[in-house]
């Protein structure tokens, strides 16, 4: 009989369980036998379940089983209390670009999410599979299993704009704790779960973080819709023409074909394929058990259809019967291919994307309704926490806007030699240099804040001001514009591979960087990008980092909705964004610029300069009341007029000059 806890009276047992050692345990009750969950002798009732006394079950498996959990949190707790105490002596190894004081808080909020994923591990490989709340995380329906964890394990650490809660009283975070203390209940991380109770400190932690959540729900919500309209409003007149080619309204060409392939998005079985060849592949694995031999080729056919032919079964059949034959199957197949030719269909069964299909319209949609699905602002790297990252709306928006300025600008560097940690620590010396903070040198000295010992002073030598401020810019120019690097350990591949992740601009440098191979050297800054390698380097890093971005939000995206955009944005030799600007260079149109934003300056500048309109886009032709040159509307029906003679006109009553009066003169 197989011991379930359905009840929320047990889930307290529950817990034990969960943290417990998977190991045999024994309990002898009086009449009452258990062995590892199963009830091997007696019954369930209150004198083993509720008594009050030491001798229940409750009792016993909370005194012997129940300390996992809490050596959980301990032994985090002693990792945290060592880099606090390596702080106060010194002894931290600071990261590089970041004071001992960012280190440690790096360190701790680290380890301190390991805490919360071991806690839902274990519950995710404990709880039974009937479990409710589990069923509906597994199944989709509602929750995660991150929540799962936080309801019966473990809150976990509060985050507050990507760090721990900072101090909201003088150098402490809530007049509860100690000055200047660095402990983990003081910082934000709350150790009960929903179920267990939060104490009056974590609850207004908690609350904290539930506020930010909301207030980013709610900006978020009127950025993406504002982020929609231009997408919208910049994709609307594309549309695929019927010599393949994805053109604007005035005869611009975007694509060549459409997503390289001309393929319909909506048709594909698999994420960016015609077929989902996984699946396809395991069914014939299943079906068609392996053998040894290898797949026939074209001549192999020919030559075992002959050969079929030639058996006793087609020995009788006369040889104008079998010549009919073939040429019964070479007539179908011709007709077949000339009707998947003349209506688009290709071989593997999906349709090509049909003339006149606003693809752009449809491009729009399909990359911003995802946006309105995304939730956090920033993520770690995985074993660098000293390196952030943008991502979300914010990082989407960095790049169709095309800034040339954006908020966290990494360069991935990949090494001649990845597996080498030695080697990986002198080439990331090789990539950051001194540099000057140029921002503060006209301040007063008391005013400046000084993180870290090592400090260059550059004195001019003669005393004139503007000579001085002369040699300020020029020293401003030849200062390096990357900040830091960080070593990353990749061990995707089974094994560990070092790369650089270089924060800073200077794509350039780092590539011509000894020990960096410049032909794996990669920048999530488009313009940087552009400027070194050129527009097609840009075009692909637009694809690639909107790509990155929803993946990381779980959200799949066809690509050739993401190269649809991004050669709209580089299809004019440079790279513009989907802004007012961008938009009055991609779009000669009076009336869609007007319909767009900054409606009276357009118009009255159209005025000044007697500019014309021809009308042939959907913002305007919706605005002239007249069709739109997009589905229906691309192509003209022209009429098949007679060729009979045209009859002579028949004469009239007012032909006859009695009928006209002359007026006196």
């Amino acid at each position: 009989m197989q011991l379930h806890l359905k009840s929320c009276r047990f889930l307290s047992l529950l817990l034990v369980v969960l943290f417990a050692p998977k190991l045999l345990f024994a309990i002898n009750i009086k009449h009452f036998a258990q062995l590892s969950n199963e009830l091997m002798s007696g019954s369930m009732d209150k004198g083993t379940l509720g008594s009050g006394s030491k001798n229940n079950i409750f009792y016993i498996l909370l005194r012997d089983w129940g300390q996992a959990k809490y050596e959980l949190l301990n032994a985090g707790y002693k990792k945290c209390d060592e880099y606090i105490e390596a702080l106060k002596t010194g002894k931290l190894q600071q990261q590089p670009g970041c004071t001992a004081e960012e280190t440690l808080e790096a360190l701790i909020l680290k380890e301190l999410s390991v805490i919360r994923d071991h806690a839902g591990s274990a519950c995710l490989r404990e709880l039974d599979k009937s479990n409710s709340p589990l069923t509906m995380a597994v199944c989709g329906s509602k929750g995660s299993f991150i929540n799962i964890s936080q309801m019966i394990a473990c809150v976990g650490q509060q985050a507050i704009s990507g760090s721990r809660v900072p101090d909201g009283f003088e150098n402490r975070s809530l007049p509860h704790f100690e000055k200047h203390s660095k402990l983990p209940a003081a910082k934000g991380f709350v150790a009960n779960s929903f179920y267990s109770g939060l104490t009056p400190t974590e609850f207004f932690f908690h609350t904290m973080a539930g506020r930010e959540g909301l207030v980013d729900t709610a900006v978020k919500t009127a950025e993406t819709g504002y982020m929609q309209r231009r997408l919208v409003k910049s994709l609307e007149d594309l549309c695929s023409q019927y010599d393949l080619t994805v053109r604007s309204s005035t005869g611009d060409i975007i694509q060549f074909i459409y997503g390289g392939d001309g393929l319909d998005p909506a048709a594909m079985e698999g994420k960016d394929e015609p077929l989902e060849f996984k699946r396809v592949l395991d069914n014939i694995r299943a079906v068609y058990p392996s053998r040894s031999e290898p797949a026939l080729s074209k001549n192999e056919l020919v030559l075992t259809a002959e050969s079929i032919m030639k058996k006793n079964e087609f020995l009788c059949c006369q040889d104008s019967f079998l010549q009919e034959i073939k040429k019964f199957i070479k007539s179908m197949s011709e007709k077949i291919k000339k009707t998947r030719d003349k209506y688009g269909i290709n071989d593997n069964g999906t349709t090509e994307m049909e003339p006149g299909s606003a693809v752009g319209a449809l491009c729009a949609q399909s990359i911003g309704e995802p946006g309105t699905q995304m939730t956090l602002k920033t993520f770690h790297f995985a074993g660098v926490a000293s390196m952030n990252i943008t991502l979300g709306v914010p990082r989407i928006k960095e790049i169709i806007n095309a800034s040339k300025a954006i908020s966290t600008p990494i360069i991935t560097a990949h090494l001649d030699i990845d597996d080498d940690p030695d080697f990986a620590r002198l080439v990331n010396a090789e990539t950051v240099r001194y540099s000057i903070c140029v921002s503060k040198l006209r301040v007063k000295p008391g005013d400046v804040v000084v993180h870290g010992e090592a400090v260059v002073c550059v004195t001019p030598r003669e005393n004139s001001k503007s000579s001085m401020y002369y040699v300020l810019q020029s020293l401003k120019e030849e200062l390096p514009k990357v900040s830091r690097a960080v070593i990353h350990i990749d061990e995707q591949s089974g094994k560990e591979k070092y790369k650089l992740l270089v924060e800073g601009d200077n794509l350039r440098a780092v590539m011509a960087t000894h020990g960096v191979k410049g032909t794996r050297t990669t920048s999530n800054n488009t313009y940087e990008v552009e400027k070194t390698l050129g527009i097609e380097a840009a075009r692909t890093t637009i694809i690639s980092e909107i790509q990155y971005t929803m993946v990381n939000h779980g959200m799949s995206i066809d690509r050739r909705h993401v190269m649809l955009l991004s050669d709209l944005m580089t299809y004019k030799g440079e790279v513009l964004g989907i802004t007012r600007f961008g938009l009055a260079k991609m779009k000669e149109s009076v009336l869609m610029l007007a319909s767009f934003e900054k409606t009276a300056d357009h118009l009255f500048d159209a005025a000044y300069f007697g500019q014309k309109d021809s009308v042939c886009g959907v913002s305007e032709c919706i605005i002239m009341g007249i069709p739109m040159n997009i589905g229906t509307g691309l192509f003209k029906l022209l009429h098949k007029a007679n060729k009979e003679a045209v009859p002579p006109r028949r004469p009239l009553i007012f032909d006859n000059p009695d009928f006209h009066i002359s007026l006196p003169s």
